[in-house]
């Protein structure tokens, strides 16, 4: 990516109205092929469940592995799934593994994630030593209870002991030192946030095109930049999408619970059945709206990046 192209990232001026836009369009685009997305969204979570057992045969790496080798381009796939819906064809099971069908591609997909990897590592490393610098700051005993707890290994010297971070410590905390820790939180969730979405449209970038495609530490810097020139209109998408879920969670559930209320023994199973259907497709639905929500943001943050900004129709 050029300068002239970075200069270009969208910027919403209206985070409501964006926001809300790109989550219509994503559930739009999720509902115009909703057959093929399940099973697209089936393929992958199996293929994805299927690497992280592997990968978890090897500790520690074994995760980062998969999520490098496997996660990241799956997440590719899913996007250019995604875009096929916006270019109004259907999405073909062969585009799910389209960051796997050229190994240049594969390459730079793998780069850009190691490269994210390193930095939600040094942000986990930040975060964690400004809240035990605020809690040493507010309550140095409980910072040196878990210290404490933490030197003591036991008989095999396998397992740590666990931090003695009891109520009775936590209850010294005052309202306005919560408060701090309430307000740092929502910070570093903000700035987690950010990195999230940089880290998705970073691996577009590289994955969506093969020529010309932006070197790793552009694609990084292009990523993080248009998520966070637009964070506002993100966490707007994102909190509509939480909300939506969480009433459908819900109403499954008052559902449920209504027809198990009266203790029949046939509606005590359709409520059960009902629970595990809802829950499947809950969970398989998830993801393509995801993708089709997250593409929508990148074609119109991106706008040089070769794909029209034409959606469709609400």
């Amino acid at each position: 990516m050029n300068d002239q192209q970075a200069d270009s990232i969208f910027i919403a001026s209206n985070s409501f109205g964006i926001g809300w836009q790109w989550f219509r369009q994503g559930l739009g685009v999720l509902f115009s092929y909703p057959g093929r997305w399940l099973i697209i969204s089936m393929i992958a979570i199996l293929v994805i469940l299927l690497a992280t057992m592997v990968g978890g045969l090897i500790p520690i790496l074994g995760s980062l592995l998969a999520n490098w080798f496997v996660v990241a381009p799956l997440t590719v796939g899913l996007l250019f799934c995604a875009n096929y819906c916006y270019q109004r064809h259907s999405p073909e099971l062969s585009n799910l593994f389209y960051g796997f069908q050229d190994s240049q591609r594969f390459i730079r997909i793998v780069w850009v994630n190691l490269v994210w990897t390193l930095l939600f590592a040094l942000f986990g490393l930040l975060a964690s030593m400004v809240f035990v610098g605020l809690l040493n700051l507010f309550e140095p005993q409980i910072v040196q209870d878990a210290l404490s707890a933490a030197q003591t290994a036991d008989a095999n010297q396998t397992r740590l002991a666990t931090p003695a971070l009891d109520n009775s410590a936590l209850n010294h905390l005052g309202l306005g030192q919560w408060l701090v820790l309430i307000v740092v939180g929502l910070v570093f969730a903000l700035i987690g946030l950010v990195l999230h979405y940089g880290q998705v449209f970073s691996s577009y970038l590289v994955g969506s095109v093969d020529y010309q495609a932006p070197k790793t530490l552009a694609a990084v810097s292009a990523g993080f930049t248009g998520a966070w020139r637009n964070l506002s209109a993100l966490l707007l998408m994102a909190v509509a999408m939480s909300a939506l879920l969480g009433l459908f969670i819900l109403a499954i559930v008052l559902i449920g619970a209504l027809l198990s209320y009266w203790q029949v023994a046939v509606l005590s199973a359709l409520a059960t059945v009902l629970l595990v259907v809802a829950g499947v497709l809950l969970i398989l639905l998830i993801t393509p709206w995801w993708a089709c929500a997250n593409l929508a943001a990148f074609r119109q943050i991106y706008p040089q990046h070769g794909h029209t900004t034409e959606v469709l129709p609400n």
